[in-house]
Parts: structure tokens; C-alpha cells; sequence
């Protein structure tokens, strides 16, 4: 993790996605498509570099869906998504839509946007 900024330097290389596959018992591209739970997060992390200490601090501090945006744009800049090209101030603000979703039905609280 960046000590000055407190983020992570996230960067997918074919190498450490193939360690943390093999660690986690995970493929890519299923956990891309699940990308929901903490296992998935927290492969990717790993599968980018991080160590545990700083992915836990990350998540802690930023919470899930800046994360999960930090995971998705990273993947992105890895080259991992071809030519694809991701909107992250969208991303961001959708994901955060969705967890806020998701925290209402557990509170019963309805959201605001």
C-alpha cells in the first residue's frame, strides 16, 4: 500500500492471477462474474499484489465498493479487458447505489439517492 495516499497499487499480471487462483481454488473469470463476495474481493486484491495487512486495511478504510471500483479499474489498466472501456465515476456511483440497495433491505430502511 502507497503510504503517502493510503491506496493500492494494484497491477494483474497473468503470473500472480494464475498464484492466486491456485491459492483460493478460484478461476478469473468466474470470480469476475461474482465479484460480490469477500472471497472474490479479496482474491483479486491478492491476484494484484496486495498482501492481506493492506487489502484489510483498504477495505476497512475505503469500504466495498470503492474497492471493488479499484479492483475494476485496475484490471482494466492491467489490460485484462481488451479494448473495453470502463466509465469510473459511473462504476463508483453505481456500485455505491447497490450497496446502499442491499443495506436497506437488511435495515428495512429505504435508501436515498
Amino acid at each position: 500500500m502507497n503510504e503517502e495516499n493510503k491506496t493500492l497499487n494494484l497491477v494483474f499480471k497473468a503470473s500472480s492471477i494464475a498464484k492466486a487462483e491456485r491459492k483460493h481454488g478460484l478461476k478469473f473469470f468466474d470470480a469476475m462474474t461474482n465479484i460480490g463476495g469477500f472471497s472474490e474481493i479479496f482474491f483479486f486484491l491478492e491476484a494484484g499484489g496486495a498482501s492481506e495487512e493492506d487489502a484489510d486495511e483498504f477495505v476497512a478504510k475505503h469500504g466495498i465498493p470503492e474497492t471493488m471500483a479499484a479492483i475494476v479499474e485496475a484490471i482494466s489498466e492491467s489490460g485484462f479487458l481488451g479494448d473495453l472501456k470502463i466509465d469510473m465515476k459511473e462504476l463508483r456511483q453505481e456500485m455505491s447505489k447497490s450497496v446502499k440497495q442491499a443495506a436497506s433491505q437488511i435495515t428495512g430502511e429505504t435508501s436515498k439517492d
